[in-house]
Order: structure tokens, then sequence, then C-alpha cells
């Protein structure tokens, strides 16, 4: 699936899971983690990575609420 049309799926699933129940959000994760595992990465090492740069982050980014 190109990778646009990937996108625009994801964004169909999340609608349907907070307009319908919060459980599909699970489903949504799971897309993506086998996403990702099919195109040769490691979804745990990406968050780990990803978790490891916002720490670097300041508290909210600058904004104020």
């Amino acid at each position: 699936m190109p990778f646009p049309e990937f996108i625009n799926q994801l964004h169909k699933m999340t609608v349907f899971a907070y307009t319908c129940s919060a459980r599909h959000l699970f489903d949504v994760v799971a897309v993506v983690f086998l996403w990702i595992k099919a195109h040769g990465f490691d979804p745990m090492e990406i968050m780990q990575q990803k978790h490891a740069y916002s720490k670097t982050r300041p508290y909210k980014h600058g904004k104020i609420c």
C-alpha cells in the first residue's frame, strides 16, 4: 500500500475509533506496528528513540496551556 493511502486509512480508523470505541485505537496502533515491521524497522526501538529525544525537549515545547 502506498504511504499516502496508508496514512488515509489510519486517519479513517482513528476517526472511527474516537466516534465508536476507544478499543479500536489499539487496532490503529497494531496496524502501525505491522506496517513498521513490514518495512524492516523495529517499532519498539523507534519508540525508545522518540522517548529519548522527547526527554531533551522543553516542557510543552513553548506552549502555555
